[in-house]
Order: structure tokens, then sequence, then C-alpha cells
């Protein structure tokens, strides 16, 4: 595994640097690198290659952080359950107000006179206060 050429080295090339002159303002290049090219020696073999570079190591955390990621916490299971019973709880008062409000409303209704209405609103009125009993079994 030592000796396989996915783990040798890669030697750093050296890169054009440019400068800037202070007459000009320009940025300028040195003749040698002018044509931004890097020469690897490519007869040299493997074995030759220099081991300067220390092995790789693996990516350090800031500090105060690790590398294990978030540990799952027991006491999460039991929080969901109390903040879901919560909301059922406040949920079904809503509902619970919402039906005395209807059941209100239609008692109201109920005790409504229509003697004074005549022809469709009277039958309308009539057919609701039919519903009304059938519903709340009166």
């Amino acid at each position: 595994m030592r000796k396989s050429t996915k783990w040798h080295p890669v030697p750093k090339l050296q890169t054009s640097k440019r400068t800037k002159t202070t007459s000009s303002g320009k940025y300028t290049t040195p003749q040698s690198d002018s044509t931004g090219r890097c020469f690897v020696n490519l007869n040299e073999s493997d074995e030759e290659v220099e081991m300067d570079m220390p092995p790789p190591t693996s990516p350090q955390c800031p500090p105060g952080r690790n590398n294990n990621g978030k540990r799952p916490q027991t006491s999460y299971s039991t929080d969901y359950k109390d903040t879901l019973e919560t909301i059922s709880d406040s949920l079904q008062k809503f509902v619970n107000i919402q039906e005395q409000k209807q059941y209100n409303n239609d008692i109201k209704l109920l005790w409504t006179p229509i003697d004074h209405l005549t022809g469709r609103a009277r039958e309308i009125a009539e057919k609701t206060e039919e519903q009304i009993m059938k519903k709340y079994n009166l």
C-alpha cells in the first residue's frame, strides 16, 4: 500500500509570480516564467521522488468541537411527548369552546319566534328548527 502511486506526494510546482512596478502601476512577470508553464520531469521514477512532505492527517476541528457529531439524547422523546400532549390538550379545549358556541347559537335560533315569517322564509326556518332538534335529540 505504501508503494502504491496513489499515496505518493505530488511535488509542488513553481508558478509565475507577478510584481507591480512603481512607475507605471502595471503588473509584470519574470521572463523565465513568462509562458506560465510549469515543467515536470516525466523521466523521474516514483522511487526517486523524495518524501519531504509529512503524511496527510485528518482535518482538525476548531477548538470546542469534536468529530463525533451530535449524540442522540434520551430526553428528546419525553420532551416531544409532553409537547404533543400540551398541544393536544389546548386543541381539545378549543374544539370544546367552538362546540359550546355552536350549541348556544342553535338554542338561540330555536327560541327565536318565527310566527311573523311567511312563505319561503317560514319554510326555511321550520326546516332549520327540525335539523337542530334532530341534532341534539330534543
